[in-house]
């Protein structure tokens, strides 16, 4: 490894010059020093000569070398400037990985798994490297690319670190001209940042910079980003009109959002009139009926006039939500000065967001309590299967949309798997059951992997097989559904190990981590 700066190409000594001036820890310069072939101890006793430099420090300046002092001086004066930044080797590789994630259709990747890809890269000192790539990336005109780096638990489970986060500087700049008096948007900011990151397109030239290839780096127009809002939109009544007259709002849910806006229409809702954008990330609230019936986070707005609209509003899919409908009065019950509903559409202040989104949650949780006592019933009352149960692999099939979940669940699948176990708890024997009229113990079926995922390309087969089907005592199942995620991964590393193999023999394959990060 290269020891004396005297050898060292013009980038390693401004990487240097660069550690020191954003002082880096030394699990972070070690990196760094490293990725250029330099050993560690040296890449420091080069740092402490740009420390003599920096504070004039005449005794230690004899032993710095004139290269250094040139790219010193060259440094304070693009640092004034407001000069360009570059990235070290490191730097590139940690871009690289996030761009894979990206490109594999995943939407984050945790601290913990960073690390991993990292050769186990300390993760409470990724925090520095992260904020540089950001930087970068908005010198090239792009969001922050270190957004979708999150947490895997705490208070702010899926979303980066707000400290370091928004401790970059022009992300600060960025969320103070947004919410001057409102610390408390940190989580809807970064939120909106790491969907402005998911939905955007072309990488090609970070990807070029990263290959070695000659970039234009002219710190072109930053990315631009509009205030976030919460928009309530009037749906028309007409589109919704069957023989029979309007259509429920059951109906509406079923066929129009959980499967034309979804399947058919790709999150693109059509509009008739030239609308107001609003901020990637804002949250909209669907009206039919003098109710609330669904929400979505908005990404952008697409003027594409086709004759009979005028463009579209696009959404982001896995984001579109359907509940039990929010009277105007439970409305007002969280926004003090909402007046009612109209046919036109309202801005509620971005303020309330969090209050809405516990609305929305406590309404959703209402139709899935009530989805699940529904199966749960229709479990227990389909004819108990005959013969050996088997775990061979099931076709999918033409999705069958409830308000609720999304999909079909079969009972007489989920009654097979009850009885491949004995009717026991999978967790804990008979420990918490207690004994039917019939003599039968008394056991709820538990989808291992959530059937939400039916619909996505993750899997070629079913997963509503009774492989993937687990046996459970009531206080189990409502664990895994409401508990703790420090509670709940025991429990779900003993259910994936223990039915592995079914889930082999179903054509059933996801990884542990994956499968926590569902729940």
């Amino acid at each position: 490894m290269k020891e004396s700066d005297h050898a060292w190409t013009k980038e390693e000594r401004m990487a240097v010059i660069d550690a020191y001036f954003n002082k880096l820890s030394k699990d972070e310069y070690s990196a760094i020093a490293e990725s250029y072939g330099i050993k560690p101890g040296s890449f420091r006793m080069a740092m402490q000569n740009v420390e003599y430099l920096d504070t004039d420090e005449a005794s230690g300046q004899r032993n710095v070398s004139k290269p250094m002092r040139n790219d010193f001086d060259e440094y304070k004066r693009n640092k004034e400037l407001g000069g360009n930044i570059t990235l070290a080797p490191f730097h590139k590789r940690i871009a690289s990985v996030l761009l894979e994630v990206i490109k594999s259709d995943k939407k984050e990747i945790t601290y913990e798994q960073l690390s991993a890809r990292l050769d186990n890269f300390p993760q409470w000192n990724l925090g520095n490297l992260l904020g540089r790539v950001s930087e970068f990336c908005n010198q090239l005109g792009l969001p922050p690319l270190s957004a979708i780096v999150v947490n895997k638990s705490g208070d702010n489970v899926g979303l980066p670190n707000l400290g370091g986060f928004l401790g970059i500087p022009y992300i600060q700049k960025e969320f103070e001209n947004y919410f001057p008096n409102a610390s408390f948007r940190e989580q809807s900011f970064c939120n909106m940042k790491k969907r402005q990151v998911g939905e955007w397109q072309d990488w090609s030239l970070l990807e070029a910079y990263i290959e070695g290839k000659p970039v234009n780096i002219a710190r072109p127009k930053p990315v631009q980003s509009l205030p976030l809002e919460i928009r309530i939109i009037p749906m028309a009544k007409a589109e919704f009109e069957s023989d029979g007259g309007l259509e429920s709002y059951v109906d509406i849910q079923n066929k129009y959002f959980l499967n034309q806006l979804i399947n058919t229409q790709g999150g693109k809702f059509y509009r008739n009139k030239g609308i107001r954008t609003a901020g990637a990330g804002s949250l909209f609230l669907f009206q039919y009926e003098n109710k609330i019936i669904a929400s979505a986070i908005f990404l952008k707005n697409v003027d594409e006039s086709n004759g009979e609209y005028q463009g579209y509003f696009l959404f982001d899919k896995s984001s579109i939500k359907v509940f039990k409908p929010i009277s105007p009065d439970e409305l007002r019950a969280v926004v003090s000065d909402f007046n009612g509903f109209n046919q036109s559409m309202q801005n509620i202040p971005i303020a309330y967001q969090s209050q809405i989104e516990g609305l929305i949650t406590a309404k959703q949780l209402q139709v899935e309590m009530e989805s699940d006592a529904l199966f749960i019933c229709e479990v227990d009352q389909a004819p108990e299967p005959q013969g050996q149960v088997s775990f061979a692999p099931v076709n999918k099939v033409q999705m069958t949309n409830n308000a609720s979940t999304g999909y079909a669940r079969k009972p007489e699948r989920a009654k097979a798997a009850l009885k491949s176990v004995g009717y026991i708890c999978e967790l804990c024997g008979t420990e918490r059951l207690f004994k039917k009229e019939n003599g039968q113990w008394y056991v709820e079926a538990h989808h291992l992997i959530p059937m939400k995922l039916e619909a996505t390309d993750t899997f070629t087969k079913s997963i509503d097989n009774p492989a993937n089907i687990v046996s459970l005592c009531s206080f189990h199942h409502n664990l895994l559904h409401y508990g703790r995620v420090d509670e709940k991964k025991p429990l779900l590393e003993k259910l994936h190990t223990d039915r592995t193999n079914k889930l082999k023999e179903g054509e059933i394959f996801l990884l542990l981590d994956k499968l926590l990060e569902e729940y």
